[in-house]
């Protein structure tokens, strides 16, 4: 049984549970609502050697434990309610689902990371941005009784009232990090990368693939006094975006700059919004406006987000009923804080012979952060990229108990752990790709958070 309690939006935003202590994500959606859960009460873990729940090791596949734990507690979605009404929530990693296709794994890759952690969030606060609305949302599982509920969303409302955290999309001009400055260091020099392109438009022109997308990495040691959660306010302050996240375990924590989404589920409806096509923001308006008008106008641009289109729309074709997949937009333009981006948006009506872990393998990883032909593609950026991806270019995602969910695409994510902080930014190569330029574009997409990390 579902109960919520609508609360006051200023105590919602101004007073939320300390994070650094505890497992904690944080996500926004382009609908303007946050969604924000702590003290998960169960953590499934998978790794390249094994998958653990709650630290209880599970036999069987990788899609076997997700299904276990995705069909453990049921509950009808409540209408004129948030969509994520408790369930799983956290990261899938790039390479989580690489053994449904037999992808190698990357060379680099510690067996003991881990690839997705999903976490089970009985409470779950929403804030709608927008319209100044907080629910708090607590369902009686697993204990089974609807006191239980009641009790947790008193629990909840006793802690926001003991904390004071502000959200990072409501700070205000005057505030500053105490975070000192990162300077972001390439784990490659340009004329490495441009090389890697070189080779990529090699494989394009000997028939392997019509696209890749090939990233290069950066990393700076971690300051003792470095707060990751400090810099997440401080980078959506400045660089706000769309599908930004905030997850938090005890290993990592992840700070998503996303501006891509990768799926939702809505009833039998599926959405997914694939980007491709970027310019940098330039300062002078003028010359800003043009750039968006060379990128709207741009054959190559529009080639490069047009296959991506056909490759995700027969991603989706595994799913949907048979003449249900329709591209409602085509290369559309999105401006944010530092770059112009294509995006196109396919939607579908899924089938009812699939469940949310069918959808998952039939779509992960996304088919703008790996290429076309998908599995081909992989492969060469498995070769081809000396650092793995771990969790660049997965998921951030959360999944209701009544079965609704929602996904971005992990790009201008910071991974930090104990000691290192870690970013990627990749360009899809296409044959006539220009080595000088995918660098300088990949740079414009990192540019953000190197900056932000710079001048705290």
């Amino acid at each position: 049984m579902l109960q919520h309690l609508m609360i006051n939006y200023d105590l919602a935003v101004a007073n939320l549970p300390a994070l650094s202590q505890k497992p904690y994500f944080y996500q926004q959606h382009c609908d303007n609502t946050v969604y924000v859960s702590h003290s998960p009460r169960h953590v499934l873990t998978i790794t390249q050697q094994q998958i653990t729940l709650d630290d209880v090791v599970l036999g069987g596949t990788v899609e076997q434990a997700l299904r276990h734990c995705l069909t453990l507690y049921p509950l009808p979605h409540q209408q004129g309610l948030p969509d994520f009404q408790t369930g799983w929530a956290g990261v899938m990693g790039y390479a989580a689902l690489h053994n449904l296709e037999h992808i190698p794994h990357h060379q680099g890759q510690q067996a003991d990371t881990a690839q997705a952690v999903l976490c089970f969030y009985d409470v779950v606060l929403a804030i709608n941005l927008q319209d100044r609305t907080a629910v708090l949302m607590a369902n009686a599982y697993p204990d089974g009784a609807s006191q239980c509920a009641a009790d947790k969303l008193a629990a909840w409302q006793a802690e926001l009232a003991q904390h004071r955290h502000s959200f990072a999309t409501l700070r205000t001009s005057s505030e500053r990090s105490s975070n000192p400055p990162i300077h972001l260091q390439p784990d490659m020099p340009a004329h490495t990368f441009q090389n890697l392109v070189r080779r990529t438009i090699t494989y394009i022109q000997a028939g392997d693939i019509y696209q890749a997308n090939i990233a290069q990495s950066f990393h700076a040691a971690r300051p003792t006094e470095f707060q990751p959660y400090a810099f997440f306010q401080e980078l959506a302050h400045r660089s706000p975006a769309p599908w930004a996240g905030y997850f938090c375990t005890k290993d990592v924590t992840l700070v998503s700059n996303s501006p891509e989404h990768f799926f939702s589920v809505r009833g039998n409806t599926i959405i997914t919004k694939p980007i491709k096509g970027t310019r940098p923001r330039l300062n002078d308006p003028v010359d800003d406006l043009a750039l968006q008008q060379e990128l709207l106008a741009s054959p190559k641009e529009r080639a490069e987000n047009l296959m991506i289109v056909d490759l995700l729309r027969n991603d989706l074709m595994r799913v949907c009923t048979a003449g249900s997949v329709v591209v409602t937009g085509f290369c559309d333009l999105e401006s944010y804080q530092n770059v112009h981006h294509l995006v196109s948006t396919i939607t579908g009506r899924l089938r009812q012979d699939v469940d949310t872990v069918t959808i998952l393998t039939a779509l992960f990883p996304g088919g703008s952060i790996t290429g076309a032909p998908k599995i081909r593609a992989q492969q060469i950026i498995a070769e081809l990229e000396p650092v793995p991806r771990d969790a660049y270019c997965g998921s951030m995602l959360w999944i209701s108990n009544s079965g609704r969910m929602d996904s971005n695409i992990l790009i201008r994510t910071v991974m930090i752990d104990h000691d290192t902080i870690r970013v990627h930014a990749g360009c899809g190569i296409v044959a006539d790709a220009d080595p000088v330029a995918e660098y300088a574009e990949s740079m414009a997409k990192v540019s953000a958070i190197a900056n932000v990390l710079a001048n705290p």
